[in-house]
């Protein structure tokens, strides 16, 4: 190729890359958010990739971001969750979503976990928006204290866009009644008088064998 036919192919080139950017425009998508990953056998210390995935799922929902996804290897993780961030109405970030792998099931389970004498879960979401929880199995968590509260999956105070979905939530129970007290296996509460909570889907869910 000679020098001149070079520069031309070059400037052709250089002409289809802007002409690219141009059609996208200054409001076009920006790719979609990060994919963390969880496992039993994975550390908090590790960047949360596929290959070198993070160990606790509470790790993940104190470090993830809108827009995105939390996959939870199949196996046991014996730990409450609290989420402690929101994802957003921003159409290229949008939910955070939090599920168990494809083909797996990660099971959060309470056994050996004592509820303290207050209304607790296995997953608390409080005050927070555009959250996704998918796919788990959550079981195990019992109490006889009289003054606690069990739940498996516990929503409260203000938040829009929460969305709960094909989870098996199961054997959550406060026993200090030979009938049984007062456990949850999904509870709602909207406990802020100025903002309820709005845009709530729960879908798909098995819940089960509590009291």
């Amino acid at each position: 190729m000679s020098v001149r036919y070079g520069l031309i192919f070059v400037s052709v080139l250089l002409f289809l890359a802007i002409c690219q950017e141009a059609l996208k425009g200054p409001n076009a998508q920006k790719p979609a958010g990060r994919v963390f990953y969880v496992a039993i056998n994975g550390s908090d210390m590790n960047p949360g990739s596929e290959t070198s995935p993070w160990q606790t799922i509470q790790h993940a929902a104190d470090a993830a971001m809108p827009g995105s996804t939390v996959h939870v290897r199949g196996g046991i993780y014996a730990e409450r969750v609290v989420i402690h961030v929101s994802g957003n109405a921003n159409a290229a970030q949008g939910y955070i979503t939090f599920q168990s792998h494809p083909g797996e099931t990660a099971i959060l389970d309470g056994e050996g976990l004592i509820p303290p004498d207050e209304r607790t879960a296995m997953v608390s979401i409080h005050d927070r928006s555009y959250i996704r929880i998918r796919g788990f199995e959550i079981r195990n968590y019992r109490t006889s204290g009289r003054r606690a509260t069990p739940a498996g999956i516990f929503v409260s105070g203000a938040g829009s866009h929460i969305e709960l979905l094909g989870n098996n939530v199961h054997n959550i129970e406060q026993n200090w009644q030979a009938k049984g007290g007062n456990a949850f296996g999904i509870a709602v509460y909207g406990t802020n008088a100025q903002t309820p909570i709005s845009k709530l889907v729960i879908d798909g869910n098995e819940v089960h064998h509590f009291q």
